[in-house]
């Protein structure tokens, strides 16, 4: 048994999960109004793009 609860929420708009080190999990597209659990808080991630 766990000590750990999650919270279910709905998100707001279309997300991708990633690390702690902001590199992306994998590729699987979280959808806007999807129901997911959550573990902890959340986090802003920014990530600079360079076009070339």
């Amino acid at each position: 048994m766990s000590n750990v609860s999650g919270v279910k929420r709905k998100l707001k708009h279309n997300a991708y999960i990633y690390t702690k080190k902001t590199k992306p999990i994998n590729n699987k597209l979280l959808k806007k109004n999807q129901q997911i659990k959550v573990y902890c808080s959340t986090i802003r991630v920014t990530i600079n793009f360079t076009i070339s």
